[in-house]
């Protein structure tokens, strides 16, 4: 498994600890004070960021690399920075309470793929992450944003991703609950 460090105040502990324990990781304290979580081991995968399918999907592998142009590049932001530490997922407050919230860093990898120009499953993407528990889950608290170790405005993408929905499938798909 992965090693992970986080970095979060005292406040975030329990909610840290909390999903940390959905996400059926082991956390090991640096001191009997409980002031920071140095590593998470990770013993199981990501099944949320699997369900986002993390990858380009782009059709037949071509003769040569797929290009990109910087400007088609540049829609992707940071979010190529990703390491999946899944620090935005600890401290999220709604990844906390809410455990079948798809959470920040599968988010993250969505926004990534989806503002690929060389993907060809955007709108299956979009169509995926509009549900109650994909992106109108977030309540843009923002603490995932804060504590996100590559500085990546993960609360901006997601947001993001909400009006690229609305703009694709039309105001009404807000919060379309596709659960059932």
């Amino acid at each position: 498994g992965a090693i992970v460090g986080l970095d979060v105040d005292i406040n975030a502990i329990r909610r840290a600890q909390s999903v940390l324990n959905q996400l059926q990781c082991r956390v090991i304290l640096v001191n009997e004070n409980f002031t920071e979580i140095a590593r998470v081991v990770r013993e199981q995968g990501f099944e949320k960021v699997d369900f986002i399918k993390p990858y380009l999907m782009a059709g037949e592998p071509p003769e040569k690399e797929r290009l990109q142009s910087p400007e088609d590049r540049n829609k992707m932001g940071e979010s190529i920075r990703c390491i999946l530490c899944a620090c935005c997922t600890a401290a999220c407050p709604v990844a906390n309470e809410n455990e079948t919230f798809l959470g920040p860093a599968p988010l993250v990898q969505a926004f990534r793929r989806i503002f690929d120009s060389r993907d060809i499953e955007r709108v299956e993407r979009l169509q995926q992450l509009n549900m109650e528990n994909g992106v109108w889950a977030c309540l843009n608290h923002y603490e995932c944003t804060r504590v996100c170790p590559k500085e990546i405005p993960v609360t901006k993408y997601i947001n993001t991703t909400k009006r690229e929905i609305k703009r694709v499938f039309g105001p009404t798909q807000e919060k379309k609950d596709t659960s059932a």
